[in-house]
């Protein structure tokens, strides 16, 4: 019995270490393609050119329907295929 709940025990703690991992990462990620509002607007006066995607959900867009002045709209379901091929040409 103590060698069960030993093992289920040790489980538990691997798999909440995975998730902890995980999310750091996921943290680290987001921080790295994230940018404030201060330096988005001086990259978009300073006449770089700059690819800028406006990923909101449609109930965010209900909240604060601002729009972001040459954004390109992408709906949720290509998401994943538009940063799947930025992160290859980034990184590949």
């Amino acid at each position: 019995m103590f060698l069960t709940l030993t093992a289920i025990c040790v489980v538990v703690l691997c798999l909440l270490i995975v998730i902890w991992i995980k999310r750091t990462r996921d943290r680290g990620n987001l921080e790295l393609h994230s940018i404030t509002p201060e330096a988005l607007h001086t990259l978009l006066t300073s006449k770089q050119e700059v690819l800028l995607f406006d990923v909101r959900q449609p109930l965010d867009l209900l909240a604060d329907s601002e729009i972001i002045l040459g954004a390109t709209r992408i709906r949720a379901g290509i998401r994943f295929r538009v940063f799947y091929w930025l992160g290859a040409l980034r990184f590949g």
